[in-house]
């Protein structure tokens, strides 16, 4: 006699680093889906920010959605990007090819039909793979919608929004060095924004 074995899949999908970005996909994604239908995804891709990930545990506890986090080894070892060399002043040093397409395909495999990503409207001049066209293209090759609720706004925008569902931007990491530094070209863009 066997076991039916019951596996619930998700209805969406949020790509949460404990950024300010992705922890307001994830608001709008619980107040959209419920906490129920909702899973965040954290990677830990050998980031030199990992302190992320302590953040993303806080945010997903803190809405009461199931968290995964994810471990991903030796597959940016020999990047040349500025974010594993500490080159982090300059956006465009931190370039890590094809990251959130990696990110979306592990998300894609939790099975969830609705996987959402929290680009904005600033990420798309250095960031290739933040700009809607091209991650849109992975809903083929996923069969799962890929949202980005944040394209077409600016960080300034996204602070106003975050502010309106009360998440403290203090208690986000969107540092290139996960210490919330002031320097990087993450919190200066943050810090520009508020």
């Amino acid at each position: 006699m066997g076991f039916a074995v019951t596996v619930l899949i998700p209805r969406a999908a949020v790509l949460l680093s404990g950024g300010l970005d992705s922890v307001l996909c994830l608001h709008m994604c619980v107040e959209k889906h419920g906490a129920l239908d909702v899973l965040a995804v954290s990677v830990d891709y050998e980031q030199p920010h990992v302190a992320e990930l302590e953040h993303a545990k806080r945010w997903a506890k803190k809405l009461g959605v199931s968290h995964r986090i994810i471990t991903v080894r030796g597959a940016y070892t020999e990047s040349s990007s500025g974010l594993f060399r500490g080159d982090v002043d300059n956006a465009a040093d931190t370039v890590v090819p094809c990251r959130n397409m990696l990110l979306l395909a592990l998300a894609g495999a939790s099975g969830a039909g609705h996987l959402v990503l929290g680009c904005n409207l600033d990420d798309w001049h250095d960031y290739v793979d933040c700009r809607p066209h091209v991650l849109k293209l992975s809903e083929r090759l996923m069969d799962a919608r890929v949202s980005l609720p944040l394209a077409g706004m600016t960080k300034a925008q996204v602070v106003d929004r975050a502010r309106g569902y009360g998440i403290p931007i203090e208690e986000t990491l969107s540092c290139y060095r996960g210490t919330n530094c002031g320097v990087c070209a993450a919190c200066v863009l943050r810090n520009a924004s508020q």
